[in-house]
This record gives structure tokens, sequence and C-alpha cells, in this order.
């Protein structure tokens, strides 16, 4: 069973992280949990600088940022809270992602939800800065939400990719009970990695391939059977290329709500290593992704 009962959203005040947190609202509401809202206070990069040649005083430049901050947030919990239970925090730090980890750390949350970008310069929330790195090192499941992208629950249709490992297996467990608690149906999707033959393999090729395809579409459904959630509807698509392609692709070639897909949890190093597949899907797709780590629970 899928456990929230403390959300972060991270907020920089953009429209993208208004975007992530209509989605982190609704999240909330339905799993009666907790959302923390954060700001991270960094200096020297807030929009008061850009345009002032002046040296700012520390103190003085900080007690102003927090108070705009703290007021920014108070306004969005006395506007959004409604039955849902809520906390704002701001922050003071040099990097967003750190004081984000580190924030998630200390209250042990369960799902960040996060915008993949921000505002116009690269030091916010662009992918492969701040959200790259909450993806790769956060402890929790991490949601990533576009500025275009629109709200859980609008197609009714979640979209699993499966590469029969252990790591896509957690995934679809994840998935199929996000699914059951809204009500949506769910496609699960396999790629055959296609590799380049000499020529003189010739029809045994298609052959290989179309056994392949039937193979893979016997153990997802056996995959799904042991999986549970029977009130969810299953439809099964089988592709053939590079995996990144081929989701992409398919997903943008549909409607869906979120894409739930996986990558390893593991520790050290290997937090760096969040896996290709992975990160070229979340970095060229404009639906909601949420990342499943083996070691979610």
């Amino acid at each position: 069973m899928i456990t929230l009962r403390k959300i972060l959203c991270p907020l920089d005040f953009s429209k993208c992280s208004d975007n992530a947190l209509k989605n982190a609202l609704v999240i909330a509401e339905k799993y009666d949990a907790e959302l923390h809202l954060f700001h991270a206070i960094l200096m020297f990069e807030d929009e008061a600088y850009q345009n002032d040649d002046r040296v700012p005083d520390f103190k003085q430049s900080y007690d102003i940022l927090s108070e705009i901050s703290d007021a920014k947030l108070s306004a969005l919990v006395k506007e959004k809270s409604g039955n849902i239970r809520m906390k704002s925090v701001s922050r003071r730090g040099f990097s967003a992602s750190e004081e984000i980890l580190e924030y998630a750390r200390e209250e042990d949350i369960d799902l960040i939800v996060v915008g993949t970008h921000g505002k116009s310069t690269i030091r916010h929330f662009l992918l492969g800065s701040v959200a790259e790195k909450i993806l790769r090192l956060a402890q929790c499941p991490v949601m990533t939400v576009r500025e275009d992208t629109e709200t859980l629950g609008t197609h009714n249709h979640i979209l699993i990719p499966i590469d029969f490992s252990e790591y896509s297996n957690k995934a679809l467990a994840y998935g199929l009970e996000v699914a059951s608690m809204y009500g949506l149906r769910v496609t699960l999707m396999h790629v055959i990695e296609r590799v380049n033959h000499p020529s003189f393999y010739g029809a045994s090729i298609l052959e290989i391939t179309s056994r392949l395809k039937k193979q893979s579409l016997e153990v997802m459904s056996e995959i799904r059977a042991k999986a549970g959630f029977e009130d969810v509807e299953t439809d099964y698509v089988v592709k053939e290329g590079k995996p990144a392609h081929q989701i992409v692709e398919y997903a943008m070639a549909n409607t869906f709500d979120l894409l739930v897909i996986a990558t390893h949890g593991l520790t050290g190093i290997e937090h760096f290593l969040m896996g290709s597949t992975t990160e070229k899907v979340i970095q060229n797709i404009n639906v909601p992704v949420l990342v499943v780590k083996k070691t979610a629970e």
C-alpha cells in the first residue's frame, strides 16, 4: 500500500511551480496527506538583485526576502488549503536542491511534486539543475510537472513502461494503486530494443521479433495478474525501437494524466546513474512523470 502522509511541493512562484501545486493539492486531498509548501531563498539569485548594482546588506536582504516569501506562502495556504492540512516553510541557502532534499529527509516526506522548469533563468527549476538533482537524490518518489501539463484525473489514463526488471515491477504496483485510487485506466507498455543485424539474417529477424512481441504480451499479462487491483482496466502495448523514444512518442500521441516509470534506488555514486531511459523520457515529455525507486514504499 502507498503511504502518503506528507507531500512536499517546492515553489519558486512561477507558472510551472503553480501547476506542480495544483497536482500536489489533488493528490494531498485524495490521500488525506499533509502538504508542505517550500521556498528556498537563494541570495543573489532572486529577481530582486538581477538589475541592482548595489551590494546589499545580507541580513537586511534576507529579512526582506523572507518577509516576501512568507507572505506569498501564507497567501497560498489561505487560498488553497480548504480541507487539506498544509504548512509552509522558507529557508535560506545557496542551493535550492540541497535545501529541498535536506527538508525532505528531516520531515520524512513520502512524495515530492516539483516543476521541471521555472523562471526564465537556468538557475531555477530547469530540468538538469534543481529538478534533476531531486530526482537523482531523493529517497522518496518524485513527480515532475511541466508548465503546460494538465492536472491528474483530466484524461483518466496512466501509462506504465515495463522492462520486466524488479524496478519496473515496483513502478507497476505503484501505478496500479494510484489508478485504483483515482478510478483511472492503465496502459502497460514494453519496448523491444531494436538491434542492428546483418542483412543476410533476412526474414528470420521478423520471425524473432514477432515471437518476442507475443512473449512480451504474455509476460506482461502474467505480471499484471499477480499485481492485483482487478478493478483497474488495463491495456497492453508492445513497440520496437529505442525505449525512451518509443515511450515519449506513444505518450505524446495519446492522452495520459501520468506516466509512472522506475529508476533504481541505489546509494552512493549510483545515485548519479538514474538510468538513460528514465532520464531521456523526463527530458522530452510533457506529461507529468512519477519516478519510483525500488526502495519506495
